[in-house]
């Protein structure tokens, strides 16, 4: 037989192999990622319409729902959830867009110090900011050293031991803790 005979073989084109190369190393994350977060995530929902105990569980229905919306605790912690929501996220954006405003400004020095102050917060380990808050806000603590000088308080007052007064601290803390994240990441403070 000739060469001219034999079929040629097509030759894939360079887009289609770049095309092949991005999915030949986009697979492997993606089923890790499936096999580690989605699978979890579908048993996990699975597994609240059972009942029962270790290996003798059956379905359930809707019955774990019914008694976690009755449940007191809860539809309380529920609520504090909406609350922090209502209020700890549009202050956070306002903050974090007034920030942004200020280290936008042509003439500010030491933008890099001022970005990292601003951010470093999101980058302590929740140990270290809960000491922070507790240092600050503790019966002993800082602000009402700074209250009690002032003459506003007479003895320190228990910030942490009232609910209302918790809130407002721990509003205060996701505050500071995560206003230069949402600065960085969506790009509000550009690098000029």
């Amino acid at each position: 037989m000739s060469q001219a005979s034999e079929p040629k073989k097509k030759k894939m084109s360079l887009s289609k192999r770049q095309n092949l190369t991005g999915w030949a190393f986009l697979t492997p994350a993606t089923l890790m990622i499936a096999a580690m977060s989605f699978w979890p995530m579908i048993q996990a929902f699975i597994l609240s319409f059972q009942k029962g105990k270790a290996n003798d569980l059956r379905f359930g229905g809707i019955d774990n729902y019914i008694r976690m919306f009755k449940d007191k605790v809860f539809m309380t912690s529920l609520g504090n959830t909406f609350f922090y929501l209502i209020i700890q996220v549009p202050i956070m954006l306002i903050l974090a867009l007034i920030l942004a405003q200020m280290l936008n400004n042509k003439n500010l020095r030491f933008k890099g110090l001022f970005r990292t102050a601003i951010f470093l917060p999101c980058a302590t380990s929740l140990v270290s900011y809960a000491i922070i808050f507790r240092s600050l806000f503790g019966v002993d603590g800082f602000i009402n050293s700074v209250l009690i000088k002032l003459g506003i308080l007479n003895t320190g007052y228990n910030f942490l031991g009232n609910a209302g007064s918790a809130k407002a601290v721990i509003i205060i803390a996701l505050i500071w803790r995560w206003t230069g994240y949402i600065l960085t990441s969506n790009k509000i403070c550009q690098n000029r």
